[in-house]
């Protein structure tokens, strides 16, 4: 620290600066522990996403849909 300060104000740049630490680490640990939660969503979502579009791709292939929604009146 600069010679020209007292007690006083060493100790308070201390204090003010463990401070800013502690927050830093508590905002680190807060916004990693969102980062995994958010990633944890998304990568469920994508999960279902993936067996619906299985599921239509599936249908297209075998074109049981396709007969079901288009039925032929003429025989």
């Amino acid at each position: 620290m600069a010679p020209n300060l007292d007690l006083k104000s060493s100790l308070t740049l201390r204090v003010v600066a463990v401070a800013l630490i502690c927050f830093v680490i508590a905002a680190a640990v807060a916004l990693f522990g969102t980062y995994r939660e958010v990633r944890q969503l998304n990568e469920h979502v994508a999960d279902i996403l993936v067996r619906q579009l299985q599921i239509q791709l599936s249908r297209v292939a075998t074109i049981n849909d396709v007969a079901a929604r288009f039925p032929t009146w003429i025989r």
